[in-house]
């Protein structure tokens, strides 16, 4: 929180269950963005390891 808050930048649905990256328990894997980007859709990909890939579209942000 201390890092997107210094930078100003925004992850996914914060608050959101069922994007745990670590061991289906813990949202500890992240991408965060700036205010000039929008997330279209975000995911937790499984993958052989004790933590899961982190999948988003991103798109430009309305300039309106």
């Amino acid at each position: 929180r201390e890092v997107a808050r210094q930078f100003d930048l925004r992850a996914f649905r914060p608050m959101a269950s069922g994007l745990e990256t670590y061991k289906g328990r813990r949202r500890l894997d992240w991408i965060l963005i700036s205010r000039d980007l929008v997330f279209v859709e975000s995911s937790v990909i499984p993958t052989a390891s004790d933590h899961l890939a982190v999948s988003a579209r991103i798109g430009l942000a309305s300039s309106e």
